[in-house]
């Protein structure tokens, strides 16, 4: 009885659906709430089509999924296939149809009036189609019409019944609706409802039309038919959406190593990274994290060809540089398809929006206040790497997508229209300048005319900025310009700020040396303003020579005065030679009344608190970041907690003379042991001044000790000599260090974590680079290297 009950209850739901004149919608696959809103919609009911089920016929399969972004969304590409789908029908008014549908044709024509759309007045020609006013008129003699419209009820009836067929439901319709306007301006929901529902009494199957018979009928299309219009329709659009997903991706690549550098920094500020000392991570730094990409050259400038100059980056720089260029090339090899235009515009567009998705990078990684310094402890020179590269496949990818697009509009014999248009205009300006961009900051250029190549990049990128946001204005993707153009005003109101907050002031500026000025400018409030060791500022001079220009300088607390603040400056062009002159000529060498302002403090500190071993290595100029990390930690553990090592590179006494008051406070500190290396000065000079300290001396062994005047008159009598009797206690060592013999004996001897931090010359900095890396594995403890100079 139950089987009985159910199997009629079956029966009553399939034939109520079946009379129903909702049958069509229900068969497709359309929702009950879609079929409610179109009877609430229609005036009158109207009578059920004479469609049959889908699965009469196997090719009527459901329509194909995409899971793609805004420009392919499925509503989208819906409209855009179902009426490439409908143009491409042999329609005719004709009677010349196939014979047994003829008779329907008349009662459809005779019925036409009750579409619901003017079709003299929204009739309009579709992209692609040869149209005029013949189809609105319905004046053809027999055979199959090109130009199609909106007010041919045929074909909008087509249209409006493989809308609700391939829907896959009623709200996917509305979505739409404002892409149908683009071919039928003006069409309502209702309209189309009206349509379809008018259309659907009538309609015949493509199926049901013979090879090369034109039809005056709607056309059910199959889902074959549809599925290949879709994919011909979509390409472009899925390839744009693609094409955004790979420029995100980039984007996500590069976030993704800035969290995993983030944690170590972490690591590393917390001393917890002193635990990581077994034989995989000391793998990883002697292969990895310490070496230059060729073992040795990093701030040593390598040559290419004979012709190309660049600093090469570290093993670790360049596998992030690596993996980028990398995935780059698989987002270039996969998902191609079409013939050698569509190709063409696939490829244009694609690198069009991989290029626009790089701006943000470029101006985030070349900005001075880039937060990302702070998260991760990267230094300047480690993003102006990543912003060279980022730079270089930018302009690639701009490059590719000119050419392309210039032969796309070529072949098409409209280029010489085209290229008077404004966006085309602004896209020449931009990839041009971003040209000139990449000659002009070859190493050459950086090295002899750094302002000009300063100020020129400032305009040039500019000019660059602009042309790409009028260029891509029109098509989309602002949001990767509007970031770009919001990390550029941020960097440069930051600069600002960081300015003000510092303040304008009048700064002492002191000859020390033949190369050398001091200037000692007041700071603010500790609270406001502090420099931790090692740390750089810029410093702008208003001055009618250097107005504008600004250079970094480390920046160190004055040992003399508190409150105040000391940048040691050797004098090389522009600007600083410019104050160096001024100043020579003032008396006694000092000037009082230039304004300075300073911009900073930038730059990570190395953390070498957590250490057990610090040493610390400086190099001619390189020794005020140095001295000023090791007089912190010496007065902050001074019952020697810490195992701390200064060693400074020298030319000579004379080239130490300038900073020879805060190298003797160090004597003081029976913490810190200091050794002076000086390259090019006479062994008679120190011994001389060593032997002339102990004259006088109550206290010393006169055996012991060679009278003076037994050396030459010319040591005795020389500044030097007095120079070097205060150097007394310090090791002062005549010659160049053995950085290798070095280095073996510190990761030798030294028991627990080392830390080593160098400013010193670029081969120097290479050289000790070099061999921790090859001796890193000897030592039983956590080995970490911090470098502060830097180059760009």
């Amino acid at each position: 009885m139950k089987s009985l009950i159910s199997l009629l209850f079956l029966s009553l739901v399939t034939s109520i659906i079946y009379a129903s004149p909702t049958k069509f919608d229900l068969i497709n696959g359309n929702s009950l709430e879609k079929v409610l809103l179109k009877q609430k919609s229609s005036a009158q009911p109207v009578p059920s089509p004479p469609i049959p089920p889908k699965d009469v016929h196997s090719d009527y399969g459901p329509p194909p999924k995409w899971t793609q972004l805004e420009r392919a969304a499925p509503y989208l590409m819906l409209a855009s296939a179902c009426q490439s789908a409908a143009s491409s029908l042999n329609f005719s008014k004709s009677n010349s149809g196939k014979g047994n549908t003829s008779g329907r044709k008349n009662v459809y024509q005779s019925s036409l009036s009750n579409n619901g759309y003017n079709s003299t007045n929204n009739s309009t020609r579709h992209p692609g189609l040869n149209n005029s006013s013949a189809a609105t008129n319905g004046s053809d003699s027999g055979h199959g019409i090109t130009n199609l419209s909106c007010g041919y009820a045929p074909y909008s009836g087509t249209l409006a019944i493989c809308l609700h067929r391939m829907a896959s439901s009623y709200e996917e319709i509305e979505k739409a609706m404002p892409s149908v306007a683009k071919f039928c301006p003006n069409m309502t929901l209702d309209q189309l409802s009206q349509i379809y529902d008018n259309a659907s009494k009538y309609a015949i199957y493509e199926f049901q039309i013979p090879n090369n018979q034109s039809v005056a009928l709607p056309v059910i299309i199959s889902s074959e038919t549809y599925q290949m219009n879709y994919k011909k329709v979509s390409a472009v659009p899925i390839n744009l959406d693609r094409s955004t997903i790979y420029g995100l991706g980039i984007l996500y690549y590069w976030f993704g190593v800035m969290i995993l550098s983030t944690i170590m920094r972490f690591l590393s500020a917390t001393g917890v990274i002193n635990y990581f000392s077994g034989p995989i991570s000391k793998k990883l730094q002697s292969s990895l994290f310490l070496p230059g990409l060729f073992f040795e050259n990093h701030f040593q400038i390598t040559k290419f060809f004979g012709i190309i100059h660049a600093y090469v980056p570290t093993r670790a720089e360049s596998g992030v540089i690596a993996g980028y260029i990398i995935l780059y090339i698989v987002f270039m090899s996969i998902h191609w398809g079409g013939s050698t235009a569509v190709l063409t515009k696939l490829i244009a567009d694609r690198t069009g929006v991989i290029a626009t998705a790089h701006l943000p990078l470029i101006f985030l990684f070349a900005g001075r206040n880039n937060i990302l310094m702070l998260l991760t402890g990267f230094n300047y020179s480690t993003f102006i790497h990543f912003h060279k590269w980022t730079g270089r496949m930018m302009f690639l990818n701009a490059l590719i997508h000119g050419v392309s697009y210039t032969k796309i509009y070529l072949d098409r014999g409209t280029y010489s229209r085209t290229i008077k248009q404004e966006y085309f205009i602004w896209g020449i300006v931009a990839t041009t300048s971003a040209g000139v961009i990449m000659f002009q900051s070859y190493n050459w250029f950086r090295r002899h005319l750094y302002e000009f190549f300063l100020y020129t990049h400032i305009m040039l990128a500019v000019v660059f900025l602009v042309g790409a946001f009028r260029h891509i204005y029109t098509f989309g993707w602002m949001e990767f310009v509007v970031t770009a153009v919001a990390v550029w005003a941020f960097d440069r109101i930051v600069r600002i700020v960081r300015i003000l907050n510092f303040g304008v002031k009048r700064a002492t500026i002191k000859v020390v040396s033949e190369d050398t000025f001091r200037l000692t400018v007041k700071r603010p409030d500790a609270s406001r303003w502090a420099a931790s060791p090692g740390q750089y500022a810029f410093v702008y001079f208003f001055t009618p020579k250097t107005f504008g220009q600004s250079h970094p300088f480390t920046v160190n607390d004055s040992t003399i005065k508190d409150g105040e603040i000391n940048l040691y400056i050797k004098c090389k062009k522009g600007a600083t030679k410019a104050i160096y002159d001024m100043i020579s000529q003032k008396p006694e060498q000092i000037d009082e009344s230039i304004l300075v302002g300073i911009e900073g403090p930038y730059g990570a500190s190395a953390p070498n608190y957590h250490y057990d071993n610090i040493t610390l290595i400086a190099g001619g100029n390189g020794i005020p970041g140095i001295f000023d990390h090791a007089l912190k930690i010496s007065r902050r553990y001074p019952n020697g907690q810490k195992n701390i090592r200064m060693v400074w590179v020298a030319r000579d006494l004379a080239s130490i003379s300038w900073f020879l008051p805060e190298l003797l406070l160090l004597k003081q500190e029976p913490s810190v042991q200091v050794s002076l290396y000086l390259t090019r000065e006479n062994p008679q000079k120190v011994v001389a001044g060593q032997q002339l300290a102990h004259v006088g001396d109550s206290d010393s062994d006169e055996k012991s000790i060679d009278k003076p005047e037994k050396l030459s008159t010319i040591v005795i009598g020389s500044e030097e000599c007095f120079l070097a009797a205060q150097l007394v206690g310090l090791d002062v060592v005549c010659g160049r260090p053995d950085i290798q013999k070095l280095v073996c004996d510190w990761l030798t001897n030294d028991a627990g974590s080392i830390s080593i931090t160098a400013c010193a010359s670029n081969a120097l900095c290479d050289s000790l680079r070099k061999n921790i890396a090859m001796y890193v594995e000897d030592h039983d403890g956590r080995v970490d290297y911090h470098e502060e100079l830097q180059v760009w």
